[in-house]
C-alpha cells in the first residue's frame, strides 16, 4: 500500500467523518403528552416524519484551519427487514481557503442480505510551513486529492458477510515557490495515482446499526495495489 505521507490527511479526515456519520442517527426531542399535537394522541394517525436531515458543522485543527460547513442527508428504508439506509453530503470551507467535500452512502437492502458502503471524497488543502520538512525554509503548498471507495457485502449465513471492495486515489501536491516545488520533486511528493482491490469479511450482531445497545461487530479486510490497476 503506497505511503500517503503528510498530504492526504484530508482523505483520512473525510473517511473518519464518514464512519462517524454512518454510525450516527438524528436525535428526537421529547414533549409531554399535553404538548403533543392531536395527531400524536391515541386513536389518530402519527404525523409523517421527514426523511431529510441537516446540521451545521464547525471544526478547527492545525491541518485544515478553522472551518464551517454542513451536512445534508436522506434516510430511506428499502424493505421492512432492512435497517434504514443513509445517503449524505458534507462539505466545509476554512479560513485558509481550503475546502473538502464527502459524498457518502451506507445502504441495506434485500432483507438485509446485501449491504453497500460508498464514498467520494474531494479535498483542496493549502499549507503554510515555517520549516518545510526540516529544511529551515518557509514554503506554501497546495494538496489536492480525489478518493473513491466502494464496498459490497453479502450475508452468507447468520451474522456473517463476505464481500469485495475497491479504492481509487488521485493525489497531487504543488508549491507556490520554486524552492518548495524542487523539494517536492526531489522527495517524489508531487503526486500519484493508486488503485486497489480487496476482499472483506464482516460480522455484525448489533441489535441496531445506528445506536446499538447490545451485540458486536468485526471487520477484516485488505486492499491490494497493483501496477496493472493503475
Amino acid at each position: 500500500m503506497p505511503r500517503l505521507l503528510n498530504a492526504p490527511r484530508p482523505a483520512l479526515t473525510g473517511l473518519a467523518m464518514l464512519m462517524l456519520l454512518a454510525a450516527s442517527t438524528p436525535g428526537q426531542s421529547q414533549t409531554s403528552e399535553d404538548d403533543q399535537p392531536t395527531a400524536d394522541k391515541p386513536g389518530s394517525d402519527p404525523p409523517a416524519r421527514s426523511p431529510w436531515l441537516g446540521t451545521p458543522l464547525v471544526s478547527s485543527n492545525p491541518k485544515f484551519g478553522t472551518s464551517i460547513g454542513g451536512l445534508g442527508g436522506y434516510l430511506h428504508k428499502f424493505d421492512s427487514r432492512s435497517p434504514v439506509s443513509l445517503f449524505g453530503l458534507t462539505a466545509s470551507y476554512s479560513n485558509t481557503d481550503s475546502y473538502q467535500a464527502v459524498l457518502f452512502a451506507n445502504t441495506f437492502f434485500d432483507a438485509d442480505r446485501q449491504r453497500v458502503q460508498a464514498a467520494a471524497i474531494y479535498g483542496n488543502i493549502k499549507n503554510d510551513y515555517e520549516d518545510f520538512l526540516g529544511s529551515g525554509q518557509q514554503a506554501q503548498t497546495t494538496d489536492s486529492i480525489d478518493l473513491y471507495f466502494l464496498r459490497y457485502l453479502y450475508r452468507v449465513g447468520g451474522n456473517w458477510f463476505v464481500g469485495a471492495q475497491g479504492v481509487i486515489t488521485n493525489f497531487s501536491s504543488s508549491s507556490a515557490t520554486d524552492l518548495g516545488q524542487v523539494i517536492l520533486e526531489i522527495l517524489g511528493m508531487g503526486g500519484f495515482q493508486s488503485n486497489g482491490l480487496g476482499v472483506a469479511l464482516y460480522y455484525d450482531s448489533r441489535d441496531n446499526t445506528r445506536s446499538a445497545s447490545r451485540g458486536s461487530q468485526f471487520l477484516a479486510h485488505n486492499i491490494g495495489y497493483r501496477e496493472g490497476l493503475g
